[in-house]
């Protein structure tokens, strides 16, 4: 489905990730500011250490999904008819966010707890072992973000750290969009236009695709295969802050060549509810949302969009 408008030049913030662990370090946090007021979104540098997780990681993704997809090893870690999403999901089985549309790409998703059953993890050499790798350095970057989002909201520095730290909710993706845009139908997208349904996401992309729209809305497409990790801004801290903090919209495009992203989608812990924040609403500020979890929030869009898909 061809979108309305094309994308556009954006210059959001870009922080070097060795800056979020510093204490008291104000620059971060005004960035961060500018991010959610302008942008919608903002870059980090220096995300990866010198040992290259993301490289293991791209090359691990690259392997598996290069498997034909009757090959054992991509079957035995199937999620189609499953009540685990945990596994690879099939070209075409992604859940539709707008009605009328078909998602190309495919995808093995994992989470915590680590599971150690064979319907879990291929059978490929190193592949759980750069998984593992990639979902602990992301990790550790994006809890140093969850502080300075906190900070920018004004907030305790911990706040939102104390609350998604767990990862009892959050999920990695390693998501591979085909390529051959000129040979699809025309109800067929990358990815329809929707918020992630989590606290913050991080996200590396190969090549150009994805495309996310400002606070002014109009839509703009992020650097691609560099050395950065995007940061986006999801459902539950849009609710946590009233809305001072919107959702990025964003959407994949169809692409002639082959790509990957990396997603880590930092959820809220279970059993805490989400509502705005008394202490940050102003005068006689009424609170625009009500209070959820993250899996009842998760749960609602995504039944959502699996109907969506399953219309279609």
């Amino acid at each position: 489905m061809p979108h309305a408008e094309p994308p556009t030049a954006a210059a959001p913030p870009v922080i070097d990730a060795r800056r979020l662990a510093g204490r008291g370090e104000p620059a971060p946090v005004v960035d961060v500011r500018r991010a959610a007021a302008g942008a919608g979104y903002l870059l980090l540098d220096n995300a990866f250490s010198e040992h290259g997780e993301e490289r293991a990681l791209l090359e691990a993704a690259r392997r598996f999904f290069a498997l034909p997809d009757r090959d054992p090893r991509k079957r035995s870690i199937c999620v189609t008819g499953r009540s685990s999403t945990h596994g690879w999901m099939p070209l075409y089985g992604e859940p539709a966010y707008l009605p009328g549309t078909k998602a190309r790409v495919e995808s093995f998703d994992c989470g915590l707890p680590w599971r150690d059953e064979a319907d879990a993890w291929p059978a490929l050499p190193g592949f759980r072992e750069a998984v593992q790798a990639g979902w602990r350095r992301l990790t550790a970057t994006g809890l140093c973000v969850l502080q300075s989002v906190a900070l920018a909201a004004g907030l305790p520095r911990d706040y939102f750290r104390r609350r998604c730290g767990t990862q009892s909710a959050s999920t990695m993706r390693l998501l591979h969009y085909p390529g051959g845009a000129g040979a699809t139908a025309a109800q067929e997208v990358g990815i329809s236009a929707h918020t992630d349904f989590e606290c913050i996401t991080l996200l590396y992309q190969t090549a150009a695709g994805l495309e996310l729209r400002d606070r002014a809305g109009r839509w703009h497409e992020p650097p691609a295969g560099c050395d950065r990790l995007l940061v986006l801004f999801g459902d539950m801290l849009e609710r946590w802050t009233n809305g001072r903090f919107l959702a990025t919209p964003h959407r994949v495009r169809l692409t002639a060549e082959p790509r990957l992203s990396v997603v880590l989608f930092f959820a809220v812990d279970e059993g805490i509810r989400v509502a705005p924040l008394a202490q940050l609403l102003r005068g006689d500020e009424t609170p625009a949302y009500g209070p959820v979890t993250q899996r009842e929030h998760s749960a609602r869009r995504l039944a959502r969009a699996v109907r969506n898909r399953d219309s279609a």
